[in-house]
């Protein structure tokens, strides 16, 4: 507070990283580490752009005190491709998913004395799997995936957060290659253990328990997804609030479940909010506004509501 004002979260982060480079321009060492942490915290809100900004200075510095080939560099490094593939740059989050795993590799694994370089390893090995598969090497990523997985069980211990985080990419990996079944018993396992070590509550748990009423939806589980979602959505809503990505995609899960069951009115109600948010959001919403009309369209159709359906069909035009 200041002079009367109450700053929200936000604007304490920018003034935070306005401030760094005058307050700490002889003490690199310590701008370099606050860099880093406020692009994780960047991270975790779900702000993308900002915590790369702050990520790419951290390396800059980074690759300045400590040199390209240090581990230091390499963590930060692995902190620049996990935000260039949350903001859908898989083409360039590669090179840095692909250099941190190969610095961090060598002091990783079985016979590696260092618990923390393979913590690393293992989440640059996760984050790489991730990009593969969005640049359609979904072999490759299978691989990335199953290899971090075993390493994380067999280093770390299978109740690990990397193992966590293996196993949720693997069943995503899965999923997304129409491997549903396969997909499910990692998918499970990761819900589990995210509940288990972080929380219902939890980002990253919540994250998994949305993937997993995904697979559920795909193999007409009902009841299960039901379930899943009852629980779920309202805390989704709550921590990370109606636009995410993961939030929308709930609303067109309980839209689809409504209408499977024939509750064309609740089915109704569920995709119509995901549309007035998409319209809320405008340019950001991107092209998920068009097909989630096009899905409003159909879930109206199958209600018999034939002017609804035309109407929205024309709305995603």
């Amino acid at each position: 507070e200041s002079k009367g004002r109450v700053y929200t979260d936000d604007e304490l982060l920018d003034l935070a990283s306005a401030e760094l480079d005058r307050t700490f321009a002889s003490r690199p060492e310590l701008a370099v580490q606050i860099y880093e942490q406020l692009a994780a915290i960047r991270l975790q809100r779900s702000q993308y752009t900002q915590g790369l900004e702050l990520a790419r200075r951290a390396l800059d510095l980074r690759r300045r005190l400590d040199g390209p080939a240090a581990l230091a560099t390499a963590r930060t490094r692995r902190l620049v491709g996990s935000l260039l593939a949350l903001l859908d740059r898989p083409a360039e989050a590669l090179a840095f998913q692909r250099a941190a795993a190969a610095a961090l590799a060598p002091r990783a694994g079985p016979q590696g004395s260092d618990a923390a370089a393979t913590s690393d390893y293992l989440q640059a090995l996760t984050g790489l799997a991730g990009v593969e598969v969005e640049l359609d090497e979904t072999a490759v990523a299978e691989s990335l995936a199953r290899r971090a997985l075993a390493l994380a069980d067999s280093t770390l211990g299978a109740d690990s957060a990397r193992s966590f985080e293996a196993a949720r990419e693997l069943a995503a990996i899965l999923s997304r290659a129409g491997r549903t079944a396969d997909a499910l018993p990692y998918s499970e396992r990761a819900a589990a253990l995210g509940r288990r070590l972080f929380g219902i509550e939890a980002p990253d748990t919540l994250v998994a328990y949305g993937n997993l009423a995904i697979l559920a939806s795909n193999l007409g589980e009902n009841r299960r997804l039901r379930e899943i979602l009852d629980e779920i959505q309202p805390i989704e809503l709550r921590v990370f609030g109606p636009r995410r990505t993961d939030t929308l995609a709930l609303a067109r899960l309980r839209a689809n479940l409504e209408e499977r069951e024939g509750r064309f009115a609740a089915a109704n109600a569920a995709i119509d909010g995901a549309v007035a948010t998409l319209r809320e959001m405008g340019a950001d919403g991107g092209t998920a506004l068009g097909w989630t009309l096009q899905h409003a369209a159909i879930l109206r159709l199958a209600s018999g509501d034939f002017a609804g359906a035309e109407r929205r069909a024309r709305e995603a035009a």
